[in-house]
């Protein structure tokens, strides 16, 4: 799938991860 090919390479970058953190917090 296209998108977990998306996810591996956003989740190089720890913005990906503060935006994860804030979508959960929301």
């Amino acid at each position: 799938m296209l998108l977990i090919i998306i996810l591996k390479l956003m989740a190089h970058w720890n913005l990906f991860e503060d935006m994860m953190i804030v979508w959960l917090n929301t």
